[in-house]
């Protein structure tokens, strides 16, 4: 099996019930894709019904593209049943590029948790166009760049951030054991 870029896709228009599994990356990763600079890139893996049969995505997350970089399995929908030997072929997928996942553990969250975490990643809206510095000013003259922050607030990023460093001192104590 084989994942194949779709160059043409900016976003995942599915609804958060439609998602089996969700893995984030807990680190960027240095990446050169064709006609888009070199840059560092984060990485999600999706797991979605698409009618009956699931469909897994490779997702980069380009910051300073400002666009999401889509890969597909070349099997296309495939019943529940070959879901989890796929999973494992993506998640090798993006280990190799260099990325180290995070379960995001999504069959564990309530509804309304789910619904908050899906509206605030990039997969389902596509990323916002980059801005650069000096493009967006407060209004009353001052220097200071003004926070912007995605749809819904930052739980997201907060609850994220918690579960990145529970990730990395995990990692920590397991290397330090050998």
């Amino acid at each position: 099996m084989m994942f194949l870029p779709d160059e043409t896709r900016l976003s995942l228009a599915v609804e958060a019930d439609q998602v089996l599994t969700l893995y984030r990356s807990i680190n960027p990763v240095q990446v050169s894709l064709p006609g888009v600079p070199g840059q560092k890139a984060g990485a999600f893996v999706c797991v979605f019904f698409e009618g009956d049969a699931a469909r897994i995505a490779v997702v980069l997350e380009l910051h300073e593209a400002g666009r999401l970089y889509f890969y597909f399995d070349d099997d296309g929908p495939v019943p529940a049943a070959r879901v989890a030997s796929l999973l494992d072929e993506a998640l090798y997928f993006v280990e190799a590029m260099g990325y180290l996942m995070v379960d995001l553990e999504w069959d564990h969250l309530e509804e309304n948790e789910r619904d908050a975490l899906w509206r605030n990643l990039p997969l389902k809206q596509g990323m916002p166009a980059p801005v650069k510095n000096g493009d967006i000013s407060s209004g009353d003259g001052a220097s200071d760049p003004v926070q912007v922050s995605g749809p819904g607030g930052s739980f997201a990023d907060k609850e994220m951030e918690a579960r990145r460093q529970r990730v990395i001192a995990n990692l920590g104590r397991l290397f330090a054991a050998y």
